[in-house]
C-alpha cells in the first residue's frame, strides 16, 4: 500500500519567542516493512541532519528572535510517500538492542503516571501482535487526528 503522509505541528507561545532549539524525529526510514519513496521536512530555520545510534535521521534547528519580531508561533511540516509491504511482523536486525532497552526509564525520560496507566490498560507482560494492535487502537481512540 502506498501512503501519502502529511504532518504539521503548530507551536503557539504566550510570549514572543526569543530562542528555541528544536530536535525533530519525523523522518521514517526504509526497512523490512516499508520503503520510503520520498520525504521532506519544513521548519522556520535551516535544518541540520544527524543520525542517532540506531541509524534514524534526526533534524534540528535553532531559532533566535528579537522581541520586535513578536514571533508567537511556528510550524513544522513533514510530508512524503511510504510504500508498505503488508508485513505485520518481522525480525529486527540482530545488531539492534532488545526491545526492552527502549522501555526502561531514565532520569531524563521517566514516564508520566497517566501515560504509564494508559499503556498498562493494553499491555501486561510480553507484547505480541494482538496486544500491540490493541494499544495502537487505544492510542487512535485517545488522540484527536484531523483529516484534511
Amino acid at each position: 500500500m502506498k501512503l501519502h503522509i502529511r504532518h504539521t505541528t503548530k507551536y503557539r507561545y504566550t510570549e514572543p519567542l526569543r530562542y528555541a532549539l528544536q530536535t525533530l524525529c519525523l523522518t521514517p526510514k526504509s526497512g523490512p516493512a516499508q520503503d520510503v519513496l520520498f520525504w521532506t521536512l519544513g521548519a522556520p530555520r535551516a535544518l541540520h541532519e544527524q543520525h542517532d545510534g540506531f541509524g534514524n535521521a534526526i533534524h534540528s534547528y535553532t531559532f533566535v528572535g528579537e522581541v520586535a519580531e513578536h514571533v508567537t508561533g511556528s510550524l513544522v511540516n513533514a510530508a512524503g510517500q511510504v510504500e508498505t509491504r503488508g508485513v505485520a511482523e518481522f525480525i529486527d536486525d540482530a545488531n539492534m538492542p532488545h526491545p526492552a532497552f527502549f522501555l526502561r526509564p531514565t532520569s531524563l525520560a521517566a514516564p508520566h503516571a497517566q501515560l504509564t496507566d494508559f499503556g498498562r490498560r493494553f499491555v501486561s507482560g510480553a507484547a505480541d501482535l494482538s496486544i500491540l494492535l490493541a494499544l495502537s487502537q487505544g492510542v487512535a481512540g485517545a488522540v484527536s487526528y484531523k483529516k484534511k
